[in-house]
């Protein structure tokens, strides 16, 4: 079965002076494990290509992979939809015997892309992060909320954020972001 994107309806019939993208069918990939293990670090690094991030809301990418820091013993992997079964398949066997689990929980999220000039302040709107480019700097990862949705928020760019939600968040999150820009205009 196909998966179907959760947002590509109310994107294709937007009306708003906003930016906003979806990244459709991504690979969400939660690893557990214990970061000051070596062998841990080592299996992930081998099979994705990227540092496991150990510091509090950073995140490790590398071409198509991105590695975000969840907790100190949790992370996301994002990839391409493609790839999704040798990701998982992959990393079960790099880390099979050591306390680690991974989990796919693809088929849960979305990820809507706000790019604007406007696009902190218009976040600032529904999320109660500070995010000044000074503080929540480009490369940096926060779960929070947007409106009543828990979000991960990246920030790839200084106009541009990645905004992580559950899908059955999706649609709500992108009306959020909406009204946020009608606000501004008005």
């Amino acid at each position: 079965m196909s998966r179907i994107s959760p947002l590509a309806q109310l994107l294709a019939s937007a009306n708003a002076p906003l930016q906003l993208a979806e990244r459709a069918l991504l690979a969400h990939v939660i690893v557990r494990g214990r970061a000051e293990d070596a062998a841990f670090g080592a299996a992930v690094f081998a099979v994705l290509g990227v540092a496991v991030p150990t510091g509090p809301n950073t995140l490790g990418e590398s071409g198509d992979v991105r590695i975000l820091w969840l907790g100190p013993d949790e992370w996301l992997v994002q990839a391409p939809d493609a790839r999704r079964a040798s990701v998982i398949g992959s990393l079960r066997a790099a880390l099979a015997g050591q306390f680690a689990a991974v989990t796919d929980v693809s088929d849960g999220h979305a990820v809507i892309v706000l790019e604007d000039p406007r696009a902190a302040d218009l976040l600032s709107r529904a999320c109660p992060l500070d995010l000044h480019l000074s503080v929540f700097g480009v490369g940096r990862c926060a779960q929070s909320l947007l409106g009543k949705a828990s979000v991960l928020l990246v920030r790839e760019a200084p106009e541009r954020f990645a905004i992580t939600v559950r899908r059955s968040f999706a649609a709500y999150a992108f009306h959020v972001l909406q009204d946020a820009c009608a606000l501004a205009v008005s």
